[in-house]
């Protein structure tokens, strides 16, 4: 019985040195990615951390600095789930929650970072990481008043305060404040010149007033006939809280000639546009237009207002208003609708639309759309007649070619009518 004993003793202590000396080899090679770490070779780093992860290493710090590399690298699914296992070992880690609260704000988890954010400030309310990281994270939602004084109340604290001063300065970029922006960001440079963000701010407060113009060619083939069309638009982005736009477009029917006068023409279709964009606050949106169109002798000219109200993180609400007048009186038309942002690149969209003719007559039609930005641009359309069984359906595909050039292609079919086939070549410019 003593012998078992002693061999009993002899195999314990042989398990906790070799247990012992896993940790301790464990405990270097997490030293070890962590200097790495520190000296910006992140890739060594990672390949350390990535062999203590898969030996199932239990050290939050592990994973902190995984997912902080794959936050980098841009592998934002990769960096969320190290992060949040990294939490699990250690959730009362301020650092390790602002971290995991960032990886969400990058991939539009807004409500999730908020609630991180706020989760590391019952931690640390100081935390300073956290108290900028919520304030940006609340201007990017758009919440601007609540991100604006966040920003004001450090600069108090603080008014060297570089961070702070560049957060309000976005803030006041997003609202069109651009006056007060600009004075934050020169204030940041006269501190720092090299301050990149404050750099970047200022050239996009430049690209943001500026002149833009555009020309498009085009064919179609509308129920065996072919149409060529062309336009042109101009527009200038104002200085505050407006936009200013103005577009012209006309089609000519190919081969589709007429006498007049002994004189062969073709029957051309002009239309003629003028916006005006008011932006009162990052959240809503008004488009005033004015209109007038002229096709085989028929003429008219229209008056709209169409509006935009942001009432969640990816939800808006859609209004407008808009009187036709002909030579057979006034028609109007009121519609309103939401629009769903699924992601970065895509979203859902439903309108409905009440006409009253120049004769009285009423009709209702409904409208759903998708869009999605994918190598190239999709988007797809239903119409339906509400009443009379009419309906419509039409997808467009659009692609820029370089920088300047883009091509688009729309199928469309109207049932009851015709179908219809576009492709088209454009160029845009600033300056």
């Amino acid at each position: 019985m003593r012998g078992r004993g002693s061999i009993a003793v002899v195999a314990s202590t042989v398990v906790v040195l070799v247990v012992a000396g896993g940790v301790a080899h464990a405990n270097s090679k997490t030293e070890r990615a962590a200097e790495l770490f520190r000296a910006q070779e992140h890739e060594r780093a990672y390949a350390l951390l990535c062999e203590l992860a898969a030996e199932g290493s239990r050290s939050p710090e592990v994973f902190h600095l995984k997912g902080v590399i794959e936050r980098t690298n841009g592998d934002l699914a990769l960096a969320t789930r190290s992060l949040a296992r990294g939490l699990r070992l250690a959730p009362d880690r301020v650092d390790l929650v602002v971290d995991l609260a960032v990886a969400h704000s990058w991939t539009g988890e807004l409500q999730r970072a908020l609630e991180l954010y706020d989760r590391a400030l019952a931690i640390d309310p100081d935390h300073r990481g956290a108290v900028l990281g919520r304030a940006r994270t609340l201007a990017w939602r758009g919440d601007l008043g609540q991100a604006r004084a966040v920003y004001r109340r450090l600069l108090e604290e603080d008014p060297t305060d570089s961070a702070a001063a560049n957060g309000l300065a976005f803030v006041e970029r997003a609202d069109r404040h651009y006056a007060r922006a600009r004075a934050l960001y020169r204030g940041v440079l006269a501190q720092s010149p090299n301050d990149t963000e404050a750099r970047d701010g200022l050239a996009a407060i430049r690209d943001a007033r500026q002149w833009r113009a555009s020309a498009s060619v085009g064919t179609a083939l509308v129920a065996d006939r072919t149409q060529m069309s062309g336009g042109a638009s101009l527009s200038y982005d104002g200085s505050a809280r407006w936009s200013l736009n103005g577009a012209y477009s006309m089609f000519v029917p190919v081969g589709a000639l007429e006498v007049v006068d002994d004189v062969e023409v073709r029957r051309l279709a002009h239309r003629a546009a003028v916006g005006l964009v008011l932006r009162p606050n990052q959240k809503t949106a008004a488009v005033v237009t004015a209109t007038a169109t002229a096709q085989a002798g028929l003429r008219s000219g229209g008056l709209g207002l169409d509006g935009e109200r942001r009432v969640g993180e990816r939800l808006s609400v859609l209004g407008g208003v808009r009187g036709i007048a002909t030579a057979e009186g006034l028609a109007t038309v009121a519609s309103t609708g939401v629009s769903l942002s699924l992601s970065e690149t895509a979203g859902l969209q439903g309108q409905y639309f009440a006409a009253r003719s120049a004769q009285g007559r009423w009709s209702h039609v409904g409208v759903a759309g998708v869009r999605t930005r994918l190598p190239f641009d999709l988007a797809a359309r239903a119409t339906a007649s509400l009443g009379t069984g009419q309906w419509s359906a039409n997808a467009s595909l659009s692609r820029r070619l370089t920088a300047g050039f883009a091509v688009s292609v729309e199928v469309g079919h109207f049932r009851g009518a015709f179908a219809q086939t576009n492709a088209g070549l454009s160029f845009a410019t600033s300056f």
